[in-house]
């Protein structure tokens, strides 16, 4: 060895005198040391070629045993920070095995530059005003959006997703299939079929992202820009959003205590190509569309050669009877397209839901969709085939059902103790919100948007109905989520509620 190579041992071990390491630490003292060796290689303290000190002399200098720096070396060796030499002590390698990873860091300029125009075109920047608001990471009362989650059985869930991805089948790795994966299909169906009345197979089935997921698909696959599309004319902003984004025009659809008045948007548009219901539970007014009214969309969609997308968001949760028939059931032509999704009833972040269509349609659907679209993960498909097939989903539906009625009936009584007079409220047979309305007496006093700007400021959300009204027109009407809130917070939010509205003004009076 040269002389420039002892001193160059020397100069390592002057570096490698400053380890420590660390008696108390579960971690073994091996792996302490290499990963500190690794770090002075990596930072350039120790550069290519230096030679590292003996095993003995490192362990004397470390007070350990050889047996710790060998295994530590050997470790490092296997890595690539460092290599054996014939007739010499082991070196470090020439290079690093961590700049084969990552880039060098870029010095940054002194001044930044001017950032350029917005990438958005005008119809993406007139998209972007539709940006959905997101619920808290907590929910507060009395937001949309949360079911409960505390009540899910995450372990049941997380035995099922071990059970798949400990040792994978090569037919889920490599599922590339743009209808989903197969047994999914074949459980929703079955499930579709024993709990909602809509006779179908997996062959009829699409899984997809979420329900807004396939509604976009539906709009970007079956209809020309420019065409007509009804919408009922309370509804979630972001089938608005939609709608803009693939150049469609809206057309609003009154509706009245039977759902949407079909002759009415006959009357606006005869030729619209499609119309989006919400027939189990009008979303967020809450009527059920009638028998009659379902035959006359279904008569309509035949006679236009139009399609109807049914949204089924929350049909499961209804507290009395059984649920009720899906419009699909009545489909005799293959108009309607079901859209179910897992958001309430598992969790949103899930993403995932499903469509049924004519078994006609699935091929031309799946084959289009293949070229533009490549998602739901197929991650949790396999984990949630097996919860529903064996009979975990149903399960936790029926408690949930349990759950979400005890919440209503709360959030109903403590309105009634605390805010006669002030809100009027009625409960629902189905799903996770109500409706109230302020009172001529309670509008006398505050307004509805000073209202929800004074819930707001104590941490209470109130959503007004109008903001479901494309034209925003004037009304009385707030939507109260219950669903994400225990008894006990439900009971203390009114009366918190109740307190600010009773709350002394400036002027002295409530």
């Amino acid at each position: 060895m040269s002389g420039r190579s002892k001193s160059d041992a020397g100069a390592s071990l002057f570096i490698l005198l400053g380890l420590s390491l660390d008696r108390d630490s579960a971690q073994p003292l091996s792996d302490q040391l290499s990963e500190q060796i690794a770090s002075a290689i990596s930072g350039g303290r120790l550069t290519a070629g230096t030679p590292m000190p003996s095993t003995r002399i490192l362990a004397d200098e470390l007070d350990c045993s050889r047996n710790t720096v060998k295994a530590a070396f050997e470790k490092l060796i296997a890595e690539g920070y460092l290599v054996g030499v014939a007739r010499m002590n082991t070196v470090v390698a020439e290079r690093a095995p961590d700049s084969y990873f990552f880039a060098e860091r870029p010095v940054p300029p002194a001044e930044v530059p001017t950032p350029p125009l917005s990438i958005l075109s005008s119809r993406g920047a007139r998209i972007s005003t539709h940006r959905r608001a997101r619920c808290a990471q907590s929910a507060r009362p009395f937001e949309l959006g949360h079911p409960e989650s505390e009540e899910f059985p995450f372990d049941v869930w997380v035995d099922l997703y071990r059970s798949h991805w400990s040792k994978p089948r090569r037919v889920v790795i490599d599922s590339a299939d743009p209808r989903g994966y197969l047994p999914l299909r074949a459980a929703i169906a079955q499930y579709l079929s024993t709990m909602r009345g809509l006779t179908c197979d997996a062959e009829d089935v699409i899984v997809t992202g979420g329900g807004f997921h396939a509604m976009d698909l539906c709009m970007r696959l079956a209809m020309q820009p420019g065409d007509a599309i009804w919408i009922e004319e309370a509804t979630a902003r972001e089938v608005y959003a939609m709608v803009e984004a693939n150049g469609l025009v809206p057309v609003d659809v009154p509706i009245d205590e039977q759902g949407m008045i079909v002759s009415e948007g006959i009357r606006r548009a005869p030729q619209a190509r499609m119309a989006i219901v919400t027939p189990a539970h009008q979303h967020p007014l809450g009527m059920t569309m009638s028998l009659q009214r379902r035959r006359e969309l279904l008569d309509w969609a035949a006679a236009a050669n139009a399609w109807v997308l049914e949204d089924d968001y929350d049909g499961e949760f209804r507290y009395t009877g059984t649920p009720l028939a899906t419009l699909k059931s009545l489909d005799r032509d293959g108009r309607v397209i079901y859209i179910g999704t897992f958001s309430k009833s598992i969790f949103p972040s899930l993403r995932m839901g499903y469509m049924v269509m004519h078994p006609g349609l699935v091929n031309d659907f799946s084959s289009a969709r293949d070229a533009i679209d490549n998602h739901p993960s197929i991650l949790e498909q396999p984990v949630m085939a097996s919860f529903i097939g064996r009979g975990h989903f149903a399960t936790h539906l029926r408690r949930m059902r349990q759950v979400y009625r005890e919440r209503q009936s709360t959030l109903l009584a403590a309105m009634r103790e605390h805010l006669t007079g002030l809100i009027e409220i009625q409960p629902d047979v189905t799903g996770l919100h109500l409706l109230g309305f302020m009172t001529p007496r309670l509008l006398s006093r505050i307004s509805l948007d000073a209202l929800v700007a004074k819930a707001a400021r104590a941490g209470i959300i109130l959503v007004p109905l109008k903001n479901f009204y494309r034209d925003g027109r004037d009304s009385a009407g707030l939507v109260f989520g219950f669903s994400s809130l225990p008894l006990a917070a439900i009971r203390d939010a009114v009366e918190t509620l109740a307190a600010l509205i009773n709350a002394p003004t400036a002027g002295g009076q409530p």
